[in-house]
């Protein structure tokens, strides 16, 4: 299984040698209704660093075919109507249906999009991740199956094993009450679909289906829509849960009287009766709760969830809670006038996938399907980050910025223009705020929608839980973990606490020595090479010491390695309560007193540790050299060559093409072009047509794992002059006001910005990273003293910007730099050092809210009033401390003399 978390726990890599087998569970090819086809896409990614011979078996009817196709090192494909009879060699039938087994050396990852086509075109169908069999589990619960004059539904199971195996299973109506029971026998390597028409009557609605079977099995259901024939899945879940989190959800109306909506159901599966309630959070970050009644293995359903919890019309997320385990289908889709319906199922998101790095594979954009990302944040701050598209080479093509509000989900289209067929999406915060992320893929034609999530299908048929001896303990108190359902094929686990350790074994014991909210993680890795995640809260309450900084460093072995070769990081120091946080190239950062790297090519590293516990940090960075280290063509990007750029014609005029040739060994990298209005372009040779006269900023990188060079020329356009405007020819003088002129601190304050937008906007950036829109906007300070003000214009390729200082309530003219601050110094003690001696610093100042930072030789970090640190030598050396608070900084740089 392809890391969800692609870059939190290093040490997976090391298992990616392992062979891999992912079943797509429903895989065919029929012949439908208006000489349409039912059909299965697939996409399967190559998540090693060499290429591979990945075979695609298909079983069905008894008979087994194969064939190969090989992908190259971390390149992904996408393998149109894959099971075609046509693509497999001997005498097929003319269609089929059954399961696709895709085998490798290395590890892979597979979905698939099994549709079928619309009377005048374009797509209706659902999407499936590929599922390693060995993690399947022997029981599980379906809701929100229906067989109706509307839908019908029909549950499909596949036998994934080498022998035959029984399968019993049980339909139960919303009341709890038992519609049918039915056994049937499964041949190894099969899949079965029956029709719920052949158990109940044509007016049962609020189904639900609990099964069990003699061996590891895969069942999902299909609702169908009778009018449309849109299917939407309905996977089984075998996993016991009171909690569940929707991502997307809402009503919109649309055009032609048709509009998007969800619906829910939810089904008790512990017998016992409950209580669910329904949260709905809007786009504002407003919450609509409504509770309701659970009957013991019964369901609760609704056709419209905004309508069901009181909520207006409008987008956002929705949690679901109960007092007893249960299964869930939540179901987003369009009605049109006719009363039909097309859509998709959002799949509740684990915590396992919350994270500051989401991957989500398989997407595609293109002249067919069109790509949207939607992120959730449950955090209690903003998340700031970029969301980056890679093509099937492993190509980045596009990286749109973000910010995702606290509390709140927000929806973000990647509209560019160059096509990807079976992509990654990458998505990363900068300031350490997790998020949740899913895909959606949308048919041009029909609108159909296909949810695509961060890869944990293997987690929600997996049996394997976390279990505590307590969900809150005491500082000092042990604490038992454990694995429900765990199975003699577990070959280890491996638990992160949440604290900066680890431990290892089935069932271990921590105690804590804070207090706090701490995730406790667990990664179990099965005999047969699948990895399984789970996640949980724990809470532990009491007086927590007060936190010492301390001297910490770290050792790595071997110390001269090569590329390619396994690098142990030892930290050592004491944590004082705190932990290790590691930062390696490529922005990997792992967690823990010992870690794992491998660098991928020769150059010389920085590696950084940080010990992080609540206000008070130390870090230190260290040089690694891998290899020779050295390139005297280029020390900045060792192994990748001497990088430069030419262009013709070099003195170009507005509106005429521009050809840019780079030169330069490429290390097995490629040539990334950024022009301006951030166009991204491929290729050692790119164009590009500047729309007015001026200086433009052009940049070349190559990129080759973990190393980077680049190099960035000014390109100047027409004589590069405009009276007017020199920052932004054409777009006119760009200038803004604001009144009060004098404002106080809490007052609103009117900014109007003047200028010629050249038919671009107005964007405005206010201190906190504050962005509004328009020509006229209001703001209001919090706090009295100096602040920038930042307008711009942006219009295709040119921009334009102005900035001003605004004074809020006098300022403070006792720290020109920081208004509002106070004055800042620090002293420090002995005042004429020794090597050796330890030095104590005390900064001075008041901070305005913020926090005191200092940096030390040897980029050691530190943060409070009051530190200490040791010299080890005699010399010279810098000591700078900071006060940053908001959009406003303060720092104080002194030189201290250390005697022998």
């Amino acid at each position: 299984m392809k890391r969800a978390l692609f870059g939190a726990l290093l040490w997976i890599a090391t298992l990616s040698s392992l062979a891999s087998t992912r079943i797509i569970p429903v895989a065919g090819h029929i012949p439908g209704a208006n000489n349409t086809a039912w059909t299965t896409d697939v996409s399967v990614r190559n998540n090693t660093n060499a290429a591979m011979n990945v075979d695609l078996v298909f079983r069905a009817d008894g008979l087994t075919r194969t064939r190969s196709i090989t992908l190259a090192a971390g390149s992904s494909t996408l393998l149109d109507d894959a099971v075609a009879p046509s693509k497999f060699a001997g005498s097929n039938p003319a269609s089929w249906l059954g399961q696709l087994e895709i085998r490798a050396p290395g590890d892979i990852t597979a979905s698939a999009h099994i549709f079928t086509q619309g009377k005048s075109g374009g797509t209706y169908g659902s999407t499936y991740d590929g599922i390693d069999p060995s993690v399947l589990s022997t029981s599980g619960a379906i809701s929100g199956l229906v067989n109706s004059a509307s839908f019908r539904s029909n549950v499909a199971f596949t036998n994934p094993g080498d022998a035959a195996i029984a399968i019993s299973y049980t339909l139960r109506r919303a009341d709890g009450s038992v519609a049918a029971n039915r056994t049937i026998e499964l041949a190894a390597h099969s899949t079965r679909q029956l029709s719920l028409s052949q158990d109940v009557a044509a007016a049962d609605e609020g189904l639900s289906m609990f099964w069990s079977a003699s061996g590891r099995a895969y069942a999902v259901g299909s609702i169908i829509d009778n009018l449309s024939g849109d299917p939407t899945s309905a996977p089984s879940v075998s996993r016991d849960t009171t909690s569940l989190f929707f991502p997307v959800v809402g009503r919109v109306p649309g055009a032609n009287a048709t509009f998007w909506s969800t619906s829910a159901s939810i089904t008790g599966v512990s017998g016992v009766d409950g209580s669910v309630t329904f949260a709905y959070t809007d786009a504002t970050g407003h919450t609509f709760t409504r509770t309701a009644l659970l009957p013991a293995l019964g369901s609760i359903a609704t056709d419209d969830v905004n309508e069901f919890v009181g909520a207006p019309a409008g987008t956002g997320s929705l949690r679901v809670s109960s007092t007893a385990p249960v299964a869930a289908v939540v179901r987003t889709f369009n009605t049109l006038t006719d009363g039909s319906t097309f859509g998709s199922s959002v799949f509740s998101q684990n915590a396992v996938v919350r994270s500051t790095n989401v991957s989500i594979d398989g997407v595609r954009r293109d002249d067919a399907y069109r790509l949207n990302v939607a992120l959730a944040n449950d955090a209690a701050q903003a998340a700031e980050g970029r969301i980056r598209l890679f093509d099937e080479r492993g190509i980045e093509v596009e990286a749109q910025p973000f910010v995702a509000q606290p509390g709140k989900s927000v929806q973000i289209a990647l509209p560019g223009s160059i096509a990807v067929r079976a992509g990654e999406l990458r998505i990363e915060t900068q300031n350490g705020v997790e998020v949740t992320a899913i895909a959606s893929n949308i048919d041009n034609v029909t609108g159909d929608t296909m949810l695509r999530e961060s890869e944990q299908e293997t987690e929600r048929q997996s049996e394997l839980e976390i279990t505590m001896s307590t969900r809150t303990a005491a500082i000092g108190v042990p604490v038992t973990f454990g694995l429900k359902h765990a199975s003699s094929d577990v070959a280890s686990v491996r638990w992160t606490f949440g604290d900066g350790t680890t431990a290892s074994g089935t069932s271990v014991t921590h105690s804590y020595i804070t207090a706090g909210e701490f995730d406790v993680a667990v990664e179990v890795t099965l005999a047969g090479g699948a990895i399984v995640r789970d996640r949980e809260d724990l809470r532990i309450t009491g007086s927590s010491p007060t936190p010492q900084t301390s001297t910490i460093d770290f050792t790595f072995l071997p110390a001269n390695p090569q590329p390619g070769e396994q690098v142990v990081f030892t930290a050592t120091g004491s944590t004082n309560g705190g932990f290790f946080k590691w930062k390696f190239p490529g922005d990997i950062r792992p967690v823990g007193n010992t870690v794992t790297f491998t660098f991928p090519n020769a150059g010389s590293f920085q590696v950084e540790v940080e010990i992080e516990h609540g206000a008070t940090r130390t870090e230190i960075t260290r040089t690694v050299t891998v290899g020779n280290g050295s390139n005297p063509n280029n020390p900045n990007n060792p192994g990748a060559g001497p990088l430069n750029f030419t262009f013709s014609p070099t003195t170009p005029q507005a509106g005429q093409e521009v050809t840019f040739t780079a030169t330069g060994e490429t290390g097995g990298g490629s040539y990334k072009w950024k022009f301006p209005g951030n166009v991204r372009k491929f290729g050692s040779v790119a164009t590009f047509t500047f729309a007015a006269n001026g200086s433009y900023e052009v940049e070349v990188e190559i990129e080759h794992g973990s190393i980077v060079a680049e190099i960035t020329k000014i390109v100047t356009v027409g004589g590069g002059s405009n009276p007017n405007n020199p920052n932004n020819p054409g777009a006119g003088p760009l200038n803004f006001t604001f009144s009060p002129t004098t404002p106080q601190a809490g007052q609103e304050v009117t900014f109007t910005a003047s200028g010629d937008t050249g038919g671009g906007s107005y964007k405005w950036k206010f201190p906190g990273n504050v962005r509004k829109f328009g020509s006229v906007v209001t703001f209001t300070f919090a706090s009295t003293g100096s602040y920038e003000v930042e307008l711009e214009i942006e219009h295709g390729s040119i921009t334009s910007e102005i900035t001003k200082v605004v004074t809020v309530g006098g300022g403070n003219s006792g720290n020109p730099n920081n208004p509002g601050a106070g004055p800042l110094n620090f002293t420090f003690s002995p005042s004429t050092p020794r090597a050796g001696q330890s030095v104590t610093f005390t900064a001075t100042g008041d901070t305005g809210g913020g926090s005191y930072k200092w940096k030390f030789p040897g980029d050691v970090r530190k943060f409070g009033e009051t530190v200490t640190f040791t010299f080890a030598s005699a010399g010279s050396y810098k000591v700078e401390v900071e006060i940053e608070h908001g959009s406003i900084d303060a720092e104080v740089e002194k030189t201290i003399t250390v005697s022998p």
